[in-house]
């Protein structure tokens, strides 16, 4: 009867254990999924007045160009430098049906920020963005977006129509920023791939 007993508080001690360590693995997964990140994420970030900016690309473990990456995902993170107060915004790329090199239908997500810049206005900071999509008959399809560092879309060119880009302007001049466009020196390259900046 006491061999008994020890059995049972060594497997009760053992169910708590057990318990503890699926406890902490699932605080770990839910910290991944609040921030976006995951084994193939790439996070890379914009300090932009009292803001800093992350970005957070979900591409295929042998991504490493545009024009081959399989991504799934890029969204942002707008975090409060004093508060610690955060926001997401969702790129404005779109998730489309495409073939991998076998030829297997394959999920991918198109349109990724490449670029961005911190501009500061007569009130306020706000980040200037550049997106790509892969080359449609041999042209590369690009829009500009306007953020404010609140993580608010404020304008853009998605759709390359005049009205779009009237409105963009309009938006543009009423915050008193530079000149558009802006020169090339102004832009800091987004890292989008976990081979970027000599990463293994």
């Amino acid at each position: 009867m006491r061999r008994g007993i020890i059995k049972g508080k060594g497997d009760k001690r053992f169910r708590v254990a057990a318990l503890f360590l699926s406890f902490s693995l699932l605080l770990v997964l839910m910290s991944d999924i609040a921030s976006g990140e995951g084994p193939n994420t790439r996070v890379d970030e914009l300090s932009c007045g009292n803001t800093v900016v992350r970005a957070y690309t979900t591409c295929t473990e042998d991504s490493h160009d545009l024009e081959t990456a399989v991504c799934t995902d890029q969204h942002f993170l707008f975090v409060n430098k004093e508060t610690g107060a955060s926001v997401k915004l969702q790129g404005s790329g779109e998730l489309v049906v495409d073939r991998d090199a076998k030829g297997k239908k394959i999920a991918r997500y198109d349109g990724l920020t490449r670029s961005w810049a911190c501009l500061q206005g007569r009130v306020g900071f706000y980040v200037y963005v550049d997106v790509t999509r892969r080359e449609q008959k041999g042209i590369p399809i690009t829009w500009c977006e306007l953020w404010d560092a609140k993580g608010r879309r404020l304008a853009t060119t998605k759709g390359d129509s005049d009205a779009d880009w009237r409105r963009f302007y309009k938006t543009w001049d009423s915050k008193h920023l530079p000149t558009h466009p802006l020169p090339d020196y102004a832009f800091v390259p987004v890292q989008l791939f976990r081979t970027d900046r000599g990463e293994p």
